[in-house]
């Protein structure tokens, strides 16, 4: 659970399921006891927070949703919980962000599908102090995966964590066994029967 501790900020390469991947954190932690809100940091799509707005109303999880950035760490200032900030999807909105929020620790959201130059390319502009890591989204949507460790040794980033469906509670938090089993077997997540 590297990274979600303090206030973790969750910016990603492209579409990639951001606000999902927001409320599936949201959602383990609020279902392991630990207090966590979530702001929303987007001055481009003003107004496209419903599904979060509905989310944080029907599990009890505090939403702030901003468009201005000095709002963003006045918010992050007064609320004293772990924060989880879903940033805007541009990147040059996400880099004057990321670069300011000194005390948060991020985690780079990435497609599972992405491939090694576009993964590289992204990482390698986020670098810094407080990148704890690297989370893939949309396994399920993969056949093969072998990119997908083979970016994690190049850019030698833990993993904290996978999504693998649209359902709120689709997170793995990989252990050992369920690494070296993806990595041997293949996408177990792909493959599996989904129960309705």
């Amino acid at each position: 659970e590297t990274g979600f501790f303090l206030s973790v900020s969750i910016f990603a390469i492209f579409f990639v399921g951001k606000t999902q991947t927001t409320k599936k954190i949201a959602k383990m932690l609020t279902d392991k006891k630990k207090p966590v809100s979530i702001i929303a940091f987007d001055p481009v799509r003003k107004g496209s927070y419903d599904e979060l707005i509905s989310f944080s109303e029907n599990n009890g999880i505090p939403l702030s949703f901003t468009v201005n950035e000095e709002d963003l760490y006045f918010i992050m200032d007064k609320d004293k919980r772990r924060k989880i900030i879903d940033l805007t999807g541009y990147k040059t909105i996400q880099k004057n962000v990321v670069g300011k929020l000194k005390g948060a620790e991020k985690v780079i959201l990435l497609p599972a599908g992405a491939r090694d130059d576009k993964v590289r390319n992204y990482c390698s502009e986020f670098s810094g102090p407080n990148v704890v890591g690297l989370a893939f989204t949309k396994l399920d949507e993969e056949e093969a995966v072998a990119h997908m460790f083979n970016n994690l040794i190049y850019l030698e980033q833990p993993l904290c964590f996978l999504t693998t469906g649209l359902d709120v509670n689709d997170l793995v938090i990989p252990d050992t066994d369920t690494f070296f089993q993806i990595l041997l077997e293949g996408n177990i997540c792909k493959t599996k029967e989904r129960k309705p």
